[in-house]
């Protein structure tokens, strides 16, 4: 592969979780090639970057906006990742940083859901000191959303903090997700969920958030509201109307950027076997 893309004046990346799994393969590796060394999760090793870099092996460090999964991205923790890996990364000597954004179950989540993780990404790629909290929601509510506070970073906190029982794509009842004993606490999370939504969508249009952009927002928070009640055991009569609602709505902001085979895959996914237990 790499004397293929060499005679293009093009050099190969590799994963690097598969080479840790064969660390004498280090050594045979081209000089030139780059490793991409993932890490999603809190509870990862960022340490482990160090084991290619050690080497003198180009080498970036790829957080995750952590979409994969779920209705609205995981913004709680994909902050604390983003934040971890940045120094981490450049404590060892890492070239760069490279935010990922997979779908999984065909990608489900709202693009915009991840401009919070993409805008933190760029923050601490320029600067790995550079706050990841207070200051940068600040800035990312001003610059994104022409807001004079914090609270447009704030939603998106709340709306990417809840349980993954709520959060989860395809829901979690597909999932096999267990439910809560407490029922209250998700019944709550419906209510605001539906709060977050109408912020959202009261929110004005700017050079880096147009209508669609904010209409996704909106409607990820309302299907956080199904999946609340869903993990609430809602009653059909209930839950089956908002279904039939969100997906008549999704579906315009689907074909708005992606292909209409997409929607197809997940309406077998999701939307159609849910309707069937309901």
């Amino acid at each position: 592969m790499q004397s293929v893309a060499a005679r293009h004046g093009k050099s190969i990346m590799l994963w690097g979780d598969m080479l840790l799994q064969h660390p004498a393969a280090l050594a045979e590796l081209p000089a030139d090639c780059e490793i991409l060394d993932w890490a999603y999760f809190p509870s990862n090793r960022f340490e482990k970057c160090g084991e290619f870099t050690a080497r003198s092996l180009a080498t970036t460090v790829c957080p995750s906006v952590r979409g994969f999964g779920l209705m609205f991205n995981a913004v709680a923790e994909a902050r604390d990742v983003i934040a971890a890996y940045a120094r981490t990364g450049h404590q060892y000597g890492a070239r760069g940083l490279l935010n990922t954004d997979w779908g999984d179950y065909g990608h489900f989540n709202m693009p915009p859901a991840a401009l919070h993780g993409l805008a933190l990404g760029a923050q601490l790629a320029w600067n790995p000191n550079n706050d990841a909290h207070a200051a940068f929601d600040r800035a990312f509510s001003r610059v994104l959303f022409n807001a004079p506070d914090s609270r447009p970073a704030e939603l998106f906190t709340l709306a990417g903090s809840v349980p993954p029982v709520v959060a989860a794509w395809p829901f979690a009842p597909l999932r096999g997700l267990p439910r809560p004993a407490d029922p209250a606490p998700l019944r709550e999370i419906a209510a605001q969920a539906e709060a977050w939504a109408a912020e959202f969508a009261a929110l004005p249009a700017s050079p880096w958030t147009d209508e669609t952009d904010l209409a996704q927002l909106a409607l990820a928070c309302r299907f956080l509201r199904l999946g609340a009640l869903l993990a609430a055991d809602a009653p059909a009569a209930e839950t089956r109307p908002l279904l039939d609602e969100l997906e008549k709505a999704y579906t315009p902001l689907w074909f708005a950027e992606s292909l209409p085979r997409g929607l197809l895959d997940l309406h077998h996914r999701g939307f159609a076997p849910l309707r069937a237990r309901l």
